[in-house]
C-alpha cells in the first residue's frame, strides 16, 4: 500500500532532523532521508529503509541494523514503524479537546497535528538506532534532551482547555548532538582520540545531561529517581499534578460531542479510556522516587554522583501527590458522565483496549477506579522497595528499614 500524505513528509521530516546532529560536527547536508526509488529492493543493502506498516493491531515500531562483525561498522539500517501509532495519538487529543464535533464532524485537524508530530519524533527514534544509540529514559528530565527517550506529550491547561501546542518535540536534542559527536566525530591527525572523547563527554556532564538506559528505566521495583518510559519533567511530582489537572479539566468538558454524529455511542467509552488513565505512566514515574536512587554509569575519575538515595523533603512531596491518585475525587468518574456510555452496540465490543468491568454489559463504574488504585499500590508497594517498621520505645521512636531507603 502506498505511504500517502501527510504521514510521508512527517516521517521524512523526523528522520531529517539528524542532520542537525551530522551539522553540528562539521558534516554538512550528510544525512540525508528520501524517498526510495520505484525501482528499488528494500532488502538491497545498499539503502537504508524506512519500512511503514499499515496495521490495526499492536506493534512494536523498531529501527535494526545489519554490521559487519569484523568491524562493527554499520552496513544497513531498517526502521520499521507501524501506523497504530496514529490512530492513538488521534484519540488522545480526541479524548481531550472540548466538544471537538460540536458544530462540524470534519474537525480532525488538531487531532491529526498531534498524530503526525508523534510520528516525526518516532521517526527520528527509531532512526537513532539504526545509528547505533540506544534509549536514554533520563532524558526527560533534562528539558526533552533526547528522541531516544519515549515522549509523552506534554500538555497544559489554558483558560479551561487544554493546549497542545507543545505537545512533542520539534527537533532533535542537546543529548542527541553529544553521542553523534562522540561516535562520527573525525578529529585533526595528531589529536589524542581518547583524550578528545572523554571532554565531549565531560562536557555534556557539566552541561547537566543524563543518561540512564532500559535496565533502569521499568516501573517493577526499579530505582532510579528520573529514569522512565513515558513519563516528563525534572520535577516528577509537579508533572504528576499538572497531568492530574489536565485530567481534571478534560474530564469536566467530555461530552458526547467528542464523537461524530451517527457515531455509535460505544464508540465514545472507547475515547474516554485513554483519558481517564493520562496520569498513569507519570503515577508509575513517581512510584519509582518514593525509596529511590539517584545514581550514574560512573567509572573511576569522571567526576560523577555514583550512588545516593533520594532526599526525604522529594519523597515526601513525591508520595503526597500519589496518594492524590487514590483519592476518590480524582479517580471516581463524574455521575454526569456516566450516561455517556450505554451497553455496546452489537459489532462494537470490547478489546484489550477498553474498560474492563465485572457487571455484564453494563458499565462497571467501580472497576475503572478499582484498576486506576490498584496500578497505584501495585507500583507503590512493590515487594522490592522494601517496607518500614516504626515500633515505639518511650519518648522516642526506632525505625527498622528493609531493603532501599525511603530517606
Amino acid at each position: 500500500m502506498v505511504l500517502r500524505e501527510p504521514v510521508r513528509s512527517a516521517l521524512l521530516d523526523g528522520g531529517r532532523w539528524w542532520n542537525q546532529a551530522f551539522e553540528a560536527i562539521g558534516y554538512k547536508n550528510a544525512f540525508q532521508v528520501k524517498m526510495l526509488p520505484d525501482d528499488a529492493d528494500p532488502l538491497d543493502v545498499r539503502y537504508n529503509v524506512i519500512q511503514w506498516v499499515h496495521r490495526c493491531t499492536r506493534g512494536w515500531s523498531y529501527g535494526a541494523s545489519v554490521a559487519d562483525p569484523r568491524t562493527g561498522e554499520i552496513i544497513k539500517g531498517h526502521v520499521s514503524l507501524g501506523s497504530l501509532r496514529i490512530r492513538q495519538d488521534f484519540l488522545i487529543a480526541q479524548a481531550l479537546m472540548n466538544k471537538p464535533f460540536e458544530e462540524r464532524d470534519d474537525n480532525y485537524q488538531p487531532m491529526l497535528d498531534l498524530a503526525l508530530a508523534r510520528i516525526r519524533q518516532l521517526s527520528a527514534h527509531e532512526i537513532g538506532h539504526t545509528l547505533g544509540f540506544s534509549h536514554n529514559f533520563a532524558a526527560s528530565t533534562n528539558g526533552r534532551a533526547s528522541v531516544m527517550d519515549y515522549p509523552h506529550p506534554q500538555f497544559s491547561v489554558k483558560n479551561g482547555e487544554i493546549d497542545f501546542s507543545n505537545a512533542y518535540d520539534t527537533g532533535i536534542g542537546e543529548w542527541d548532538k553529544v553521542i553523534v559527536a562522540y561516535a562520527y566525530s573525525d578529529f585533526p591527525e595528531g589529536t589524542n582520540e581518547r583524550d578528545a572523547l572523554n571532554e565531549i563527554l565531560e562536557k555534556a556532564t557539566s552541561d547537566g545531561l543524563r543518561y540512564i538506559s532500559d535496565q533502569d528505566a521499568g516501573p517493577q521495583g526499579g530505582a532510579h529517581m528520573y529514569a522512565h518510559l513515558w513519563d516528563n519533567g525534572q520535577s516528577i511530582s509537579s508533572e504528576l499534578l499538572d497531568m492530574l489537572k489536565v485530567r481534571e479539566t478534560a474530564i469536566a468538558n467530555f461530552s458526547i460531542d467528542n464523537i461524530r454524529t451517527n457515531e455509535a455511542n460505544s464508540v465514545l467509552e472507547d475515547v474516554f479510556a485513554p483519558l481517564y488513565f493520562f496520569h498513569r505512566y507519570q503515577t508509575e514515574a513517581a512510584t519509582k522516587v518514593i525509596g529511590g536512587l539517584d545514581y550514574n554509569y560512573s567509572v573511576k575519575g569522571d567526576g560523577q554522583l555514583t550512588v545516593a538515595p533520594v532526599d526525604k523533603r522529594t519523597q515526601d512531596q513525591t508520595l503526597k501527590a500519589i496518594l492524590l491518585t487514590l483519592d476518590a475525587n480524582e479517580i471516581a468518574i463524574p455521575k454526569d458522565k456516566l450516561s455517556l456510555f450505554p451497553p455496546r452496540a452489537i459489532g462494537f465490543g470490547s478489546t484489550r483496549e477498553s474498560f474492563n468491568g465485572k457487571t455484564g454489559v453494563s458499565f462497571d463504574a467501580l472497576s475503572a477506579p478499582e484498576t486506576a488504585a490498584d496500578m497505584t499500590l501495585g507500583l507503590l508497594l512493590h515487594p522490592r522497595k522494601g517496607f518500614k517498621i516504626d515500633t515505639a520505645k518511650g519518648h522516642g521512636s526506632k525505625q527498622y528499614w528493609f531493603g532501599r531507603s525511603f530517606g
